[in-house]
């Protein structure tokens, strides 16, 4: 990112609209990511795993780059809301 300057990165948990779990799941098994897709396809089943999934986003997401993680707390689950707090790029909506 440094490389072409970038300044500012927004980022966000998968929108769980249409094809998009599954599209993800897939480009990220293929990618060689098959934890995150996992993670990711087990999201629509239950609430615990859409916080864990969001929680190791937040975690790996957090780079060199200023990063804004956009994030509406309704999904999550109390526990992973308050850890969410301790991380400066989240940006509650």
């Amino acid at each position: 990112a440094h490389s072409v300057g970038v300044e500012e990165v927004f980022g966000e948990t998968l929108n769980a609209r249409g094809s998009n779990v599954e599209e993800c799941a897939d480009a990220l098994e293929h990618a060689g990511h098959a934890s995150f897709a996992e993670m990711f396809s087990e999201c629509m089943e239950r609430r615990s795993a859409w916080s864990e999934a969001t929680l190791e986003y937040v975690r790996a997401i957090n780079a060199s780059v200023p990063i804004r993680y956009l994030q509406y707390p309704g999904r999550l689950t109390e526990q992973a809301r308050e850890t969410m707090k301790k991380y400066d790029h989240v940006v509650w909506l």
